[in-house]
């Protein structure tokens, strides 16, 4: 109904926080702000990272939760499927005794048109190393500014990519 606009929830278990109990992670989207709302609910805690990525009405831009293979926390997003200028995402993230970081940033877009001028980039959050790919070859990205707590990400990507 119009009053309430979220229409769909997208969820995951694991041990995110590494303290042997099963924590749940959540998406909650909200079809009129075209966004997705991360709640992960640990044993001890709750967080919610309001308007944590895009996620449209359509096939091809739904934001998703996945695990990695070492079990790290990946929400996924993108536009596949509109326009011309379409980009995927993966954010990975990891529990620390701060609380949960953005350890790492997979992107890539292209345009439909100019199917030449893409790209992709991928960096470590953790480690500050990544690469990052387009038209002009490849490139080492290196940041000095360590990963950043979820409830301090500004939503930016990192320099470089």
């Amino acid at each position: 109904s119009p009053s309430n606009p979220v229409f769909a929830q997208i969820q995951i278990a694991a041990d995110f926080d590494g303290d042997g109990t099963e924590d749940l992670a959540e998406l909650v989207i909200n079809a009129q702000l075209l966004s997705a709302d991360l709640v992960i609910t640990t044993a001890a805690a709750a967080y919610r990272f309001p308007e944590f990525v895009y996620s449209g009405g359509m096939e091809g831009q739904e934001a998703s939760l996945a695990l990695s293979q070492e079990g790290a926390l990946q929400v996924n997003s993108g536009n596949r499927s509109m326009g011309r200028d379409r980009w995927d995402q993966t954010l990975t993230i990891v529990w620390s005794e701060d609380g949960f970081l953005l350890a790492g940033v997979t992107r890539a877009w292209w345009d439909t048109l100019t199917p030449d001028s893409g790209g992709n980039c991928e960096v470590d959050l953790i480690t500050g190393k990544g690469l990052a790919n387009g038209p002009e070859g490849a490139r080492e990205i290196r940041l000095e500014t360590p990963a950043p707590l979820l409830a301090d990400w500004d939503g930016a990507m990192p320099e470089g990519c």
